[in-house]
């Protein structure tokens, strides 16, 4: 017995209000990893960039980025060579100067010290946390203002991975709190499509996306 077309439809209807649910959920959170820098106060030796983000802190003279291959398709070296293409891209951005990433010669770095989050159990791109609810809070900004992580396409499935940008680590003074590292997850395809990987790292170093 079929259902009645008026429940087909609102199925369908609940369906997709969960899809855009999830996408606008995931923009919000790329929008706070993006706003929060600009928040880091000039806090326990971290001096934040006064026209630029918070996360160039001051124990980082200069932009340093690393990246790590997680999909046996696509070697570290590979994933830096296209990340470098990127930024070379990234660098015409008409903030990028004001945002203090200008500042000394970009670094790339093969090889990450922490963990690539979005793959651990639990994980949710929808809130861009971990089942447990554990946060990866920090005592000090790490080296790094960005990872650059290359994964399977399934683990970036979900709707909510539209942006492909998670906070990777948080400082916190007192009230004042920013996300001073953040995660790119691309796919092996993504490395295909070159203005994709320029998007994501766009808004992985906290740059907003302008049409150029």
């Amino acid at each position: 017995m079929s259902e009645p077309k008026e429940h087909t439809m609102r199925n369908r209807f609940l369906h997709s209000g969960r899809l855009w649910g999830a996408i606008v959920l995931a923009m919000v959170a790329t929008a706070v990893w993006i706003v929060t820098g600009y928040r880091l106060s000039e806090a326990q030796g971290f001096t934040g960039i006064s026209n630029g983000p918070g996360f160039i802190t001051s124990n980082r003279d200069h932009l340093r980025i690393c990246v790590e291959s997680l999909d046996p398709s696509v070697t570290s070296d590979e994933l830096k060579q296209y990340t470098a293409k990127a930024l070379d891209q990234v660098k015409s951005h008409p903030d990028f100067v004001a945002a203090g990433l200008a500042q000394g010669t970009p670094q790339i770095d093969i090889g990450c010290p922490g963990p690539a989050r979005a793959m651990g159990e639990g994980f949710s791109w929808e809130t861009g946390g971990n089942g447990d609810g554990a946060t990866p809070w920090v005592s000090e900004p790490g080296p790094y203002l960005t990872y650059v992580f290359v994964v399977p396409s399934d683990k970036v499935a979900s709707p909510a991975s539209l942006l492909r940008v998670v906070p990777q680590e948080y400082y916190a003074d007192g009230q004042d709190r920013a996300v001073v590292t953040a995660a790119v997850y691309l796919t092996p395809d993504d490395l295909q499509a070159p203005g994709s990987v320029v998007r994501y790292l766009t808004r992985g170093v906290g740059l907003r996306q302008v049409n150029q």
